[in-house]
């Protein structure tokens, strides 16, 4: 399979007895920055692809390891991202060219294509193409309009949440100034502090109160309360405590007003309730204290913090869970095969294994959640094959695992479609099984 990028370079795979490749034709050897060569093959950086360069008839080829890789359109192809699954991927392609001049790189070099960004579908760690070569792009403007087709037409969020985190990404890139720092700082923003909010004039401390649930902003103002409360509360302590000092300091002096010491420390506390109560009143006319009103609606938000038990007026009617089903699963119609629902039978011995084809697009590998059956079998790849059902026929592809597909005992070429027939033998790793109709 060969293709163009940005009209400049071809890519095409190629695989051998234990590595996948993508490999990039650079041209003549003179239009390589050798210096960059050189520094990319003494250190290992992460998240870009290591390669080694091969001479034939004076034309520098670049060989990238992809070995066990997915690329990102086929990955978001497939699953259903998190929140901030979606936005660390796009953090890391962000960071990587944003420290590439610390290694004396340029970020203009770098493949920035969906299709050419590969990604570890276990721990979700990216691999890009660099192209030690020198480049007129517009990293700018490339990197804008990728962000705008990865959200537009690939990403598939599991949960989106109430802070239009998508909407702000793309009035990002949409403005009419552009920085990668900047960008890279949003997004670090998003994920390590979700609570703030970023506006033309910067990034606020606080999210608007438009945008914080009811319940988040009852317990606010009860906090906001109680601190409220607890100054003035100490005042009045203070002054009780001073005022009974002076009391007992001035214990001689009271006993010589009159004859009746009780009626003279009866005297004297009538005025101490007088100044407490001058004291209060002053405090409240100021707001410095606030009296919190718990109705009976409160006492039951309150409680309501336990989780409930799950109403079954939640659950959606049956006919609109069956149609969803049936989307989400890519289910082939039986009357789309002439021929029956395509399987695959173990040919290995003592296994009665039988793998059924029953989706147009059908992955097979290891990794549980990432693929359409899983193999036990630790030579398969997480990832490993592809098997795509296409007008009455089969076809299947490699996913850069590290054992390879055969086909009739031919290993295939990585990321590209094989068409197998009735009785074909077709191997992952050292998994045989034969392919036939049912």
């Amino acid at each position: 399979m060969s293709e163009n990028v940005n009209g400049r370079f071809d890519f095409t795979y190629e695989n051998c007895a234990s590595f996948s490749y993508i490999v990039v034709n650079a041209g003549k050897q003179d239009n390589i920055l050798w210096y960059q060569v050189s520094m990319l093959e003494n250190n290992s950086i992460n998240r870009i692809a290591p390669f080694e360069i091969k001479r034939k008839n004076g034309v520098a080829y670049f060989y990238y390891n992809i070995s066990s890789k997915l690329s990102l359109s086929f990955f978001l192809k497939r699953k259903k991202l998190k929140r901030n699954d979606f936005m660390k991927i796009l953090a890391d392609i962000a960071r990587n060219l944003v420290d590439s001049a610390g290694y004396l790189l340029t970020d203009s070099s770098f493949v920035i294509d969906a299709e050419y960004i590969y990604i570890n579908p276990d721990t979700l760690e990216i691999l890009m193409i660099y192209l030690p070569v020198a480049s007129p792009n517009d990293i700018g403007r490339i990197f804008k309009d990728f962000v705008i087709e990865l959200i537009l037409h690939h990403v598939n969020i599991d949960e989106c949440g109430s802070d239009n985190f998508l909407q702000r990404i793309l009035a990002f890139v949409k403005g009419d100034v552009f920085n990668l720092t900047e960008f890279l700082g949003l997004l670090d923003i998003l994920l390590y502090n979700p609570d703030s909010y970023v506006t033309d004039s910067g990034v606020q401390d606080e999210k608007p109160l438009s945008t914080i649930p009811e319940k988040s902003l009852t317990a606010g103002r009860r906090t906001k309360e109680k601190r409220l409360n607890e100054r003035p509360v100490a005042i009045v302590i203070l002054t009780q405590v001073l005022i009974a000092a002076l009391i007992i300091i001035c214990r001689k002096f009271l006993n010589t007003i009159n004859s009746n010491s009780t009626v003279t420390y009866v005297a004297a506390l009538m005025v101490v309730l007088a100044v407490d109560i001058l004291l209060f009143k002053f405090l409240f006319s100021k707001k410095l204290i606030i009296v919190s009103k718990k109705s009976d609606k409160s006492d039951k938000s309150d409680k309501s913090d336990k989780p409930d038990k799950p109403d079954k007026s939640d659950k959606p009617d049956k006919p609109d869970e069956l149609n969803n089903s049936v989307q989400n699963s890519n289910t082939m119609l039986l009357g789309s095969m002439k021929r029956g629902i395509p399987v695959l039978w173990s040919k290995n011995a003592g296994s009665s294994e039988e793998i059924v084809i029953d989706k147009t697009d059908f992955v097979i590998g290891r990794l549980a959640g990432q693929v359409d059956y899983v193999c036990s079998n630790n030579a398969v790849g997480k990832v490993h094959a592809q098997i795509i059902s296409r007008g009455g026929s089969c076809y299947v592809k490699d996913l850069n695992s590290i054992n390879g597909t055969f086909v009739n005992n031919c290993r295939i070429e990585s990321n590209k479609e094989c068409e197998i027939k009735d009785n074909d033998s077709v191997m992952f790793a050292n998994n045989e099984y034969l392919f036939t109709f049912k």
